[in-house]
Order: C-alpha cells, then structure tokens, then sequence
C-alpha cells in the first residue's frame, strides 16, 4: 500500500539510513516490451517471409531480428538495471550504484547539486574531488518524491543549480501524481483507462484483420495476414501501461503550447502532401518545385509574426508557473513539517 512520503527533517541527516532500489515494475516493463515487440517483428517477419521470393525467404529471419535488437536491447538494459541499480543512504553517506559504476560521498562536503532534466532526471551531486549522479528513474514515484524532498532540505539552496525547472516539470508533476486523478474537472482534461483502449483495439483489430483478408486475397499475398500483429502488440503494450484506475491527463488542444506546435505541422505537412499530389499528377517538375519553394516561404513571412508572438507568450507563462510550482512546493514543504 503507497502512502504518502514524509519529508526529512533537514536536522537529522546522518541518522537516515535507507537503501532504495527499483520497483518490480521495472522489470515487468522490461518484460512486457521484449514480449510486445516480439510479437509484433514475428508478425513483422513472417509477412516478410511470405511475400519474398522463395530463394530469397531465408533473408526474412534475420532482417525481423536484426529490427528486435533495440527494443530487445532495451529490455535487457532495463532487467539489468533492476538486478543492479542501487541508492543508499548511510548516515550521511550517499552510495549510488550504477550498471557498471558505482559512486560514494559524504552528504556534508556537497558543494554543488545540480538538478538535472535530460539526459537523465535527478541530481549531480559534486564535491571537491568527486561527483555522485543519483538516476530518479530507477525508482518507484514515492520513493523519487522522498529522495527529491530529502535532498532539497539537506543541501543548502545557494548550493543547489537549476531547481526552479526542476520543481515545475518533474518536483511538482510527481507530487500530483502521488494523488492521481481519476475524475476529469473539464473539457480540457481527458481520463485514460484500459477500457479506452480496449475499444480502441477492438475495432482497429477488426478492420485490420478483414483488410488484410481482402488484400491477401486480391493480390494473393498471405503476408497481409499479419496487419493484426502490430495493433495487437501496440495495444498489449498501451494497455498494461495503465493504471488500473486509469490517470487523467490534458488534451492536447488543451494546451496553447500544444495547439501552436500542431498547427505548425499540419501545415508542413498539408505543404509536402501537395506537392506530391502535383508530382503523382505529372506536373512539370520544375514549375512544382518552384511552387513548393515559393509557398513554403510564403508562409515562413505569414507565420513569423505569429510564431514570434507565441515565443514571447510561452515564455511568459513559463516564468508564471515556474514561479508558482515554486510557491506551491514551500507551502506543502511548510505543512508537511508544522
């Protein structure tokens, strides 16, 4: 059973003394990938099979593997990581134990923590002679808000680098998610659950099983056979992703940032879909091309305006709530320790 994670007294840090590792949930995803992809590549590989000619079929086998390698490599990684990854803290001492490394300091002799977002979320915890990298990725939700609070009390502020865009997009984010939604509050906001997706499937399924009879049957192809594979790995792989209860999460028109980065690319995208249109219909390749090249700078100019209004809007809300997740953190800081 979660409960909610107690934030640490800032005057007892060489009495704390945990060791966190990753969930098992850690090595299930794992599994669940490896199992996911590998359903949908042999479907992958067996439609490569059928359609090659036959002395060339052999080639199918190792092509569909060659494909598994990354996510199968993925899985592995992170099996590993969860037979290795470790975090202790030991009385002031922090252990952080890698794939391949492992890191060792004393809490007290940090003089710089930097909160770090890509490539990795957590914390680089400097000394005169050492750096220690703590991964919040390897842990569960309530054990990485723990160590978030933990860290954020024990290192003194003007030693800690980067927090304000730390505590919005991650500090924040994991402390509403400690107490998910399960009710929507608006038109902006969608709820997610397996369901969802079990009537999302279930239809794609159908058509995708009854389009790949009839086009088996028409260009007397057995490859088309498989199109069911990929939607049944996409969902197998969606749906065990989900919460039981489901999350709730904004929808993407919800969000200005959203709506101006989906505009954008509708029309690139409406751009590029007519000029190949006037290449299938023979239009004279050089006139095309000046037509594209003329309409993609035509509405470079309209956009600019536009898309600098945006930049300006963005980073005026982005100042906002930072400011805000800021306020909202001390405050439960200042309640969680009255």
């Amino acid at each position: 059973m979660n409960t909610k994670p107690s934030s640490p007294d800032p005057a007892e840090t060489t009495k704390v003394s945990r060791v966190f590792r990753p969930p098992k949930r850690t090595r299930n995803e794992a599994i669940l990938l490896l199992v996911s992809f590998t359903f949908g590549f042999s479907g992958f590989g067996v439609m490569l099979f059928l359609e090659a000619p036959p002395d060339r079929r052999l080639f199918a086998i190792p092509i569909a593997a060659l494909l598994l390698l990354f996510p199968g490599g993925i899985s592995i990684w992170g099996l590993l990581i969860y037979r290795r990854a470790f975090l202790s803290l030991q009385n002031g001492t922090v252990i952080s134990q890698h794939l391949f490394s492992r890191q060792q300091l004393q809490l007290q002799d940090v003089v710089t923590a930097r909160w770090r977002l890509m490539p990795l979320v957590g914390l680089s915890l400097s000394t005169a002679k050492e750096t220690v990298v703590v991964d919040l990725n390897y842990f569960q939700r309530e054990d990485q808000l723990w160590l978030i609070q933990y860290f954020r009390n024990q290192i003194p502020p003007d030693r800690q680098q980067d927090w304000p865009r730390f505590c919005w997009l991650i500090a924040m984010r994991l402390k509403r998610q400690s107490q998910p939604k399960t009710e929507v509050s608006g038109a902006h906001e969608i709820l997610i659950t397996r369901r969802r997706y079990d009537r999302i499937a279930m239809p794609l399924t159908i058509i995708s099983t009854l389009t790949g009879i009839g086009l088996a049957w028409w260009l007397q192809n057995l490859g088309f056979l498989t199109l069911p594979f990929f939607i049944l790995s996409f969902w197998l792989l969606m749906r065990f992703q989900t919460p039981k209860k489901g999350y709730v999460q904004p929808r993407i028109w919800g969000d200005k940032d959203n709506r101006d980065t989906l505009i954008l690319i509708s029309v690139l995208g409406l751009t590029s879909m007519l000029y190949l249109i006037a290449r299938k219909l023979d239009a004279p390749e050089p006139t095309t091309f000046l037509w594209f090249c003329s309409f993609l700078v035509l509405s470079a100019i309209a956009f600019t305006p536009y898309l600098m209004r945006s930049e300006r809007e963005r980073k005026q809300r982005e100042t906002t709530r930072l400011e805000e997740a800021m306020r909202e953190w001390d405050a439960d800081q200042t309640a969680e320790n009255a």
